[in-house]
């Protein structure tokens, strides 16, 4: 499944955030892999929004959600991986927002001081629990936070949403009723592809997620350096995923 996220988009309309989620056959172990937005990649034909066909090109991953919305992504993704894509899933803010609120909050760790100014949210260090627009400003704020780079928001939000599975998990055993709001608000808040388009699809998706041990689940960046894929390191993983095995990268 390939997650887009629509939370921090250019000016351009390009998504900046793209994430695979493996859960193996036998649903003993399961990945999540960031793919950085800006390492070039052959975007194949898309289908536009105007109903015109674009032309094959060479350019940054997230060029092929402006082009092509998530289907172009998708082809995109599978052209470089070889690894196929079963379902999307595409979160704007408000719909980011709506569900964290729906479990109430997410508990996880700031190692430092990260202030958005354009909506005036300062997150200070510490152990904390985060409502919709602070984990937004968690998630997606680069700038002037560690480094500077997109490896450092990756890796952020990767921490975010292994800390947003085990606080699901931790409320769907004191509060199974709000896992149902936060799916409920899932269902109107992301754009998904007809296999999750409702309550119950996305339920069986989230059974499947938290029946995985967090000792089998893996989280991963796809390795670049300058903008460029580290090889043969990105193949390897392309080819753990499509064998169906553990990540040994």
């Amino acid at each position: 499944m390939l997650g887009s996220d629509k939370t921090d988009i250019n000016s351009n309309g390009r998504a900046k955030s793209a994430m695979l989620l493996h859960l193996s056959a036998d649903r003993s172990h399961g990945a999540l892999l960031s793919v950085p937005a800006d390492i070039p990649v052959d975007i194949p034909a898309c289908s536009a929004a105007d109903g015109t066909r674009t032309r094959p090109q060479k350019a940054p991953f997230n060029l092929a959600f402006q082009v092509g919305g998530a289907a172009c992504s998708i082809r995109t993704f599978e052209k470089l991986s070889g690894v196929r894509v079963d379902h999307y899933v595409v979160a704007d803010a408000c719909g980011f927002e709506k569900m964290v609120d729906a479990i109430h909050g997410v508990d996880l760790q700031v190692d430092e001081r990260i202030y958005d100014p354009e909506t005036d949210i300062a997150l200070e260090p510490g152990r904390q629990k985060l409502n919709g627009a602070q984990a937004l400003v968690y998630a997606r704020t680069r700038q002037g936070v560690g480094d500077g780079t997109e490896l450092n928001r990756m890796r952020r939000q990767q921490y975010f949403m292994k800390m947003l599975v085990d606080s699901i998990v931790d409320t769907a055993t004191a509060r199974p009723d709000r896992v149902y709001r936060m799916l409920d608000a899932a269902t109107g808040a992301l754009t998904v592809d007809p296999g999750l388009d409702s309550l119950s699809k996305l339920y069986r998706l989230w059974d499947d997620v938290q029946g995985i041990s967090s000792a089998h689940t893996q989280y991963r960046v796809l390795p670049e350096l300058n903008s460029e894929l580290v090889q043969p390191k990105a193949n390897d993983l392309f080819g753990q995923l499509r064998d169906d095995k553990e990540l040994s990268l």
